[in-house]
Parts: C-alpha cells; sequence; structure tokens
C-alpha cells in the first residue's frame, strides 16, 4: 500500500538511517508545478509511524541555486551525513543534513567544475568521503568532499562516452566504477589503476538501428562482475543483464516488463533477488535477475515514473518518483487496511496492494535456526550454506557421562543394579521401591517394605491359643489355693494319672452321640420359638425362610450355612445383610466385603491417609491386572492432594505412572534450588 506520500516533482534520496527514516526531495528539473515557480528546493522529511496514507511536511529547507538532476546522501557515524547535490546548471552542492534541520547554514561545498548538467552522482559505499559525478560531453569526476572538496579525473576521457546518463559505484570491489551514456555505451574504470578497463558498445538496444542511450546501471551487490542497463528505447525498453567475464553479449535480457522507455533501476542491496525498474509507461517493476520473471508491480502513476529508489538502510521501504507531483514512498511489511465498510468502492489507492512478492525477501527470512534433538544433538542451518548440520552438544559433561552410564545399563538388563547404587548413595525410599519393582514377586517384596511380615503375623495368630491356656492354667492355679483338694492323694496311682490327662476331643470318631429330640411336637406352631420354627422351615425345605430367621435374629453362621443349599441369590443377600450388620462392629469386615466383592476402590477412596501403608499393602496382596495400576494412583492422588508428596510418589512407582513421579521431582528439585545435575540424578 501507500505508505506515506510527499507533494513534490522532486529527485529523492533516502537517508542511511536505520531507524526514524529520513528522505529528501530536490526540485526536479525539467519540469513545474502549478505555481509556475521558479524556485530550487532542498527539502528533508521525516516519516511518521502513525500516520498512513498521509502527507509529509518537510522538517527542513534550503534554497538551492539551480533545479536538481541527480542528489546522494552519503553515511557519516557523527551526524545524519552530507547530500550533494548535482544540478542542471552544471553545479555540484554539499550540504550538512544536520544543519538543514536545524534551520543552519548547512553549505560545505560547491563547484561548477562540470561544463553541463550533472546527469551522474554516487557516493562510494566503501568510504563516504569519495563521491563520483558525470555530465555532459562524457566528463566524470571523482571528488573528495573532505580533503578541500579536491576533484580529479578517472583516467583519459573515453571517446565512446557522449552525455553520462548514470553513474554506479561497484559493491564488491571499491575502486572500480561504471558510467552509461547517450550514445548507448558503458564504460567500466579503475580508479587505481587510472584508466578505462572494458567498454561495452551498443548496449541500449542488441539488433536496432540508431544508437539509443542507457537511461541506468546498476552494478549485481552480490556479484563484482554483474551489472544491468536499461534502455530508454520506446521502441524497444529492455533491461540487460552483463556478466564481464564475457562482454561480448548480456547473458540475459529482460524484456515484456515495460511498453516505454526504462528511466530507472534500483537493485536491493539486501535480497540481490530483487530489481526494480520504472518508465515511461508509468510503470514500475520488481524483477527477479535470476530467471529475469516479473515478482511484483506497484500500482501505476498517471504520468512517467522517472526514479524508483530501495532504502537500502531499511528495504522494507522504497519510494517512487513521477511527473504527476508526488512521490510516493511504499512500506513492503505493512499490512493491507481493509475499509470499514466491505461494500464500499474500492478505487482508492491507500487499500491497493503495494508491491505484492511471490516469495519473502531474504531480510524477512531466518538467517538461522536451531533446534535441539534428542541425545544432546544439535540442528542448525544458516544461510551461507544449503547444508543441515546436526551437531553433538554437551552442556554438561557430567551429566552426559551419567546418562551414557544409564543407556548401557539399560541395554544390558542391569536397571536393577542401578537402583540399588542409588540405593547405597541416597537414603531415599523412592530408590528403594525402583529396585524391588525390577525384583520377582515385586508385590509382596513390597508388602515386606511397607512393614508388614506374613510370617510373623502367622506366628502370632499360632500363639494366641497357647497364651490362653497358660492363662487359663495361671487362674486354675491361682483357684487351687482355694480348693480342698488341692494336695489331696491316691490309693491308684494309675488311675489318678488316667484322669489328670484331659482327653483329645479329634480323636474322637463321632462328633455326636447320644439320643436327642428335633422339636418338641407338643408345642403348637403359633407358641413355637425361633429354633422351632428354623427347625420346621429346614425340615419342609424352605431354606429361604429358615435363613431369613436366622438373618433376623442375627444368627450370621447359621445362615451363612444354610444358604449354600438354597439359591445363588440367597446366599449372596447372606452376604450383603452380613456385611450391613458388621461392617461398623469390627474394621476387618469392610476389608473382607472389599475383598470378597472384587472392589478395592471403596478402601483406597475412603480410608484415613494416615494408614495409606496398610492401603497399599492390601492392593499388592488382593488387587488384579490393571486394577492394582489405576487403584496405586489414585490413592497417589489422594496423597499428593493432601500434600505428601514423598509417599505420594511411592505409589505413582507402583502404578507406573513415571510422568507424575518427574513432575513431582521436578517440584521439588526447583523448591529446593539444587542444580540441574540434582535433577538428572533422580530421574
Amino acid at each position: 500500500m501507500v505508505y506515506q506520500y510527499i507533494e513534490r516533482t522532486a529527485i529523492p534520496a533516502w537517508g542511511p538511517q536505520h531507524v526514524q527514516p529520513l528522505i529528501a526531495a530536490g526540485t526536479v528539473a525539467g519540469a513545474m508545478d502549478a505555481s509556475f515557480s521558479n524556485t530550487s528546493l532542498l527539502e528533508v522529511f521525516q516519516l511518521d509511524d502513525n500516520t498512513d496514507g498521509g502527507g509529509l511536511e518537510a522538517i527542513g529547507k534550503v534554497e538551492a541555486n539551480a533545479r536538481f538532476q541527480r542528489l546522494a546522501w552519503s553515511t557519516s557515524t557523527d551526524s545524519l551525513g552530507v547530500l550533494a547535490g548535482g544540478l542542471e546548471n552544471g553545479d555540484i552542492t554539499i550540504w550538512d543534513a544536520r544543519k538543514i534541520i536545524d534551520g543552519e547554514d548547512s553549505v560545505l561545498h560547491s563547484s561548477s567544475a562540470h561544463t553541463g548538467s550533472v546527469s551522474g552522482l554516487q557516493f562510494n559505499p566503501f568510504a563516504s568521503n569519495l563521491m563520483a559525478s558525470g555530465s555532459a560531453n562524457g566528463e566524470v569526476f571523482i571528488w573528495d568532499i573532505v580533503n578541500d572538496f579536491k576533484s580529479y579525473s578517472p583516467g583519459p576521457r573515453s571517446q565512446r562516452l557522449d552525455t553520462v546518463t548514470d553513474l554506479c559505484w561497484n559493491q564488491q570491489v571499491q575502486h572500480i566504477l561504471a558510467t552509461a551514456s547517450s550514445s548507448g555505451s558503458l564504460v567500466v574504470w579503475d580508479l587505481r589503476s587510472r584508466r578505462e578497463v572494458i567498454a561495452l558498445g551498443s548496449v541500449g538496444t542488441i539488433g536496432q538501428g540508431g544508437r539509443p542511450g542507457v537511461a541506468a546501471v546498476e552494478w549485481n551487490p552480490q556479484s563484482a562482475t554483474q551489472l544491468v542497463t536499461a534502455s530508454s528505447d520506446d521502441n524497444n525498453p529492455v533491461i540487460m543483464l552483463w556478466d564481464l567475464r564475457n562482454a561480448q553479449a548480456p547473458s540475459q535480457t529482460f524484456a515484456g516488463g515495460h511498453q516505454r522507455g526504462i528511466l530507472s533501476l534500483s537493485w536491493c542491496h539486501k535480497d540481490s533477488g530483487l530489481l526494480l525498474s520504472s518508465g515511461k509507461d508509468n510503470r514500475t517493476v520488481c524483477w527477479n535477475p535470476d530467471s529475469g520473471d516479473i515478482v511484483g508491480e506497484l500500482p501505476p502513476s498517471s504520468n512517467w515514473v522517472y526514479d524508483v529508489q530501495w532504502n537500502q538502510a531499511n528495504p522494507n521501504l522504497l519510494s517512487g518518483a513521477s511527473f504527476d507531483g508526488r512521490i510516493n514512498l511504499y512500506s513492503l511489511s505493512r499490512e493491507v487496511e481493509e475499509p470499514e465498510d466491505p461494500f464500499a468502492p474500492q478505487s482508492s489507492s491507500l487499500f491497493a496492494p503495494a508491491l505484492s512478492l511471490k516469495k519473502p525477501p531474504k531480510w524477512l527470512a531466518r538467517p538461522c535456526g536451531a533446534v535441539f534433538g534428542f541425545g544432546g544433538q544439535l540442528v542448525h542451518f544458516n544461510q551461507t550454506s544449503s547444508l543441515v548440520s546436526i551437531t553433538d552438544f554437551v552442556a554438561e559433561p557430567e551429566l552426559a557421562q551419567q546418562a551414557q552410564q544409564l543407556e548401557s545399563l539399560l541395554e544390558s538388563n542391569q536397571a536393577a543394579e542401578l537402583c540399588k547404587e542409588r540405593v547405597t548413595a541416597d537414603d531415599d525410599k523412592s530408590w528403594q521401591v525402583l529396585q524391588i519393582l525390577f525384583e520377582e514377586d515385586a508385590r509382596d517384596k513390597l508388602v515386606k517394605f511397607l512393614g508388614f511380615d506374613k510370617d510373623q503375623v502367622k506366628a502370632r495368630i499360632q500363639a494366641k491359643p497357647v497364651e490362653k491356656k497358660e492363662k487359663e492354667e495361671e487362674e486354675e492355679a491361682k483357684a487351687d489355693g482355694d480348693n480342698p483338694f488341692a494336695s489331696s492323694t491316691s490309693l491308684d496311682a494309675d488311675a489318678d494319672d488316667f484322669f489328670s490327662k484331659p482327653t483329645n476331643v479329634s480323636d474322637l470318631e463321632v462328633a455326636f452321640s447320644g439320643a436327642f429330640r428335633i422339636y418338641d411336637k407338643a408345642k403348637d406352631i403359633r407358641s413355637e420359638d425361633t429354633n422351632g420354627l428354623i427347625t420346621r422351615a429346614i425340615l419342609l425345605g424352605d431354606i429361604e425362610a429358615a435363613v431369613t430367621l436366622c438373618i433376623e435374629q442375627e444368627l450370621f453362621a447359621d445362615a451363612l450355612i444354610l444358604a449354600p443349599y438354597g439359591s445363588p441369590e440367597l446366599a449372596a443377600r447372606v452376604q450383603k445383610e452380613y456385611f450391613a450388620k458388621r461392617a461398623q462392629q469390627a474394621p476387618y469386615v469392610r476389608l473382607l466385603h472389599a475383598i470378597v466383592s472384587g472392589d478395592l476402590s471403596d478402601i483406597v477412596v475412603n480410608a484415613d491417609l494416615a494408614e495409606w501403608d496398610e492401603v497399599l499393602a492390601l492392593l499388592c496382596t488382593y488387587a488384579q491386572g490393571d486394577q492394582f495400576s489405576s487403584l496405586c494412583e489414585t490413592l497417589g492422588q489422594r496423597l499428593e492432594k493432601g500434600g505428601d508428596l514423598d509417599n505420594a510418589v511411592l505409589c505413582y512407582l507402583a502404578s507406573g505412572n513415571l510422568d507424575k513421579v518427574a513432575g513431582i521431582w521436578i517440584a521439588h528439585q526447583k523448591k529446593s534450588g539444587r542444580h540441574v545435575s540434582g535433577l538428572h540424578s533422580l530421574i
């Protein structure tokens, strides 16, 4: 889009500033404005980032004694640089740009060495104190603006030059200068030897009658031997690319972009793949010099576009000056503004695209890039090469050595050995659990690690009857003190010995003996007690009724014995009633319910967190398949939410959720402020 504009018919020159861009404009020769004023002004403008599509006002100006044919702006380290004007009367004047803005006397030097209008002017890109100028009669001068503004000729006057139309310094070799002529010839000078080194004849148009002039010349900013010339011939407006290693003919000819003669060229120094041209057909075209293709075009003007320039300090900006009385300033990187009304007419040039390139320019491309890969590898590239490189990057050699050791142990299935080493070096339960998980019978060993020993519990249960017997004997001995028969004697020692030994009921062949009655027939059924009703139901085969009576009387042992002789539903009902009645009376009943039903989630979700280790031991003993991992993770989440991170890590390790483990470890390391090696040793 048109960024901003200057309402002047003038020759522009971009300042060398990278920020807060400045542009100068000198009243162009050979044109009149609407006021028919003969005044010639050199003005300086500053671009305003806060204004879009607006006209700029000068921030400084000075009068010149003639109108401008050429205008150039040099670089400087301690000021805004100097402006040089090539005037139509043959004068060359040097102004201080800062003093123009400040309104002070800004003329530094002035010379009338040229006998004709100055049509070529440019500062040396390597030495800002050197300047070249060219004019009619083939005059070419080299100026030193620091040492008394002295000038000298680059060599004997060339017979091939008539009126100098343009000149350009080589962008790679400081002492090489090219000059173009209205005769159609181009001469390349070697200023170190002060001689003409090569001449190109009839570069304007090949194979056409007459000798059309060369309107513009530009060196390739990336190649010391390539340059382009533009023909001002309306019949054959072409751009030619020359390689001086073979100057017999142009290496490429760019045609079809303009319908009339070409007046100006500008080659982008930041991207040699972009070349601007403007001409008498009111068009400004952007070329790719490598292929000769047109890659973009600026909006057409209403009159000749006699000057087009990249801002070489900031190539996102460019200018186009035309005889319609305006210098348009364009910004490549600015977004296209859309009108508020989508149905409004789109005739305004403010909303027209300025230069839509087929691919981004090089200065917007990444100069380099890098990304880290696995195993400490760095993948990177840069603009100097088309290759992508992979480099081993080791920021912490000690960590790299530990990583290699870990990889070696894992490949040889010795992960348990690594855990064993860490357990020895660090008294951390996490490593102990990891070591257990690599071993066989991991669950049983994890239960023992939690402090629960099956053999110890079994021995304690077996000792219970012995303790009870000893207690009973102690109570009997205490009672013997009051027993009058405690010291009695017996006439039959064998009989006394027989009666003193208890009889082992397990040796009896029959558990029940003797006659018994099933129930009292004399009782009426309406007055029968519970035992009688249960007996009657059993005799009649009504197991369900008998079980119901047992449950009502809380005779759960009898109900559990009878239930298997009924239906499966009856057995399930008895278990449900048993657990409902007994769950609040003994803690083990709730555990028994979870084990019988196969659903341990009630214990995991509702058990007191202070008994997390008992819950984990229960899971190790009874959880089946994937249920173990999910329930261990749930227990770990409860512990983590409660702030018990150390024990939560143990549960996450048991569940195999290493992401959770790593997250807690990383948070702990950050909080403790330990070096990265501490975190690496954990992971």
